[in-house]
């Protein structure tokens, strides 16, 4: 009788673990539901970041069964953001969106506002790889990137904050080509601003994601004259490449070490500590969310891309740009950002 019931007992604590085990498959989902999750776009409404997050808010409501709430915390390039996302509460109930060709090189010169360490946030996924595209008033006298590197006059440019990716757009390109008539100004609140300063001939000219000028470029209003990219891009066939220009090797390292933070362009995170299996649950949400082709159709004909990567993937890239930067990026970065 003994024996029998201590093998009663064992069946029943193995069917008590196994339950408990698919329990906790579903937990994550069962703790969202009804819930409320706060994206967080650290950036003004209006631009790239907030369309995208407010064109995914429906798919993620219906992935997680969570309200999804679009919160604008703008300031510091996207730092003010950041920080919320970083300090909250580590329930996953918080999400957000960062620029990382801004938010890496800020991290790399230690720059004043940066209180996150971007290798300790959880990274859901990447929304797209970003191309970034130099541009000046349809008007201007330059007509060419060869206009620009030859340029002896003083060329005034609009960008966002130091720690934004409008400045570091600027930045490189300064560095790589060594061009010391570039005077950028900085402090635009945000890339709608800084391209309304070309608009009204306060400014020659900016830089930013080719999402985020392609329609005034399509409109007439901007000339396009230098694409930092890989290669030459589908949406703007002939114009040049940041590569087809001769440049030094130290020029080439920075421009290599600015474009791989591109692969992670546009990625989203949660707050550090969020337990695994909400992280995942997250991952999968989003997953669903930027492969669904709905969406798909609506970011094409937006002229937002969509380039899904999976969260893991993401957090590797940003290691690579942090310990590969090359010394003459982050020297300059440190003097730029002190």
């Amino acid at each position: 009788m003994k024996r029998l019931l201590a093998v009663f007992t064992a069946i029943t604590l193995f069917a008590a673990a196994g339950a408990k085990n698919v329990m906790g498959q579903q937990s994550a989902a069962e703790f969202y539901k009804g819930e409320r999750i706060t994206f967080i776009v650290p950036y003004l409404p209006g631009g790239g970041y907030d369309a995208y997050a407010r064109l995914m808010a429906p798919y993620l409501k219906q992935y997680t069964g969570s309200t999804v709430i679009v919160k604008n915390k703008p300031g510091g390039g996207g730092a003010v953001g950041a920080n919320i996302i970083y300090r909250a509460n580590p329930d996953g109930k918080t999400i957000g969106i960062l620029n990382m060709t801004g938010a890496i090189p800020a991290q790399i010169a230690g720059a004043e506002g940066i209180d996150f360490d971007l290798t300790k946030f959880n990274w859901l996924t990447r929304i797209n790889k970003e191309p970034q595209v130099f541009v000046v008033n349809a008007k201007s006298k330059y007509n060419s990137w060869d206009d620009i590197l030859k340029s002896k006059e003083t060329i005034k440019l609009s960008a966002t904050g130091t720690v934004g990716s409008t400045y570091f757009d600027l930045l490189v390109l300064k560095l790589v080509f060594n061009l010391q008539n570039f005077d950028i100004i900085s402090g635009f609140s945000g890339t709608s601003d800084a391209d309304l300063a070309i608009l009204r001939g306060d400014v020659e000219g900016s830089a930013s994601s080719v999402s985020s000028k392609i329609s005034k470029i399509a409109e007439g209003n901007f000339k396009a004259l230098l694409v930092i990219a890989p290669e030459r891009i589908q949406e703007l066939p002939n114009v040049p490449n940041i590569y087809d220009f001769k440049m030094s090797d130290e020029g080439k390292a920075v421009t290599d070490t600015y474009i791989s933070m591109m692969e992670v362009a546009r990625a989203m995170m949660t707050t550090p500590g969020v337990p695994a299996d909400r992280v995942a649950f997250l991952r999968d949400a989003l997953k669903k969310t930027l492969t669904n082709p709905k969406l798909l159709k609506q970011t094409a004909k937006m002229q937002r891309p969509v380039d899904y990567l999976e969260g893991e993937k993401v957090l590797d890239f940003i290691k690579i740009s942090i310990n590969k930067a090359p010394t003459l990026f982050v020297q300059e970065l440190k003097k730029v950002l002190k």
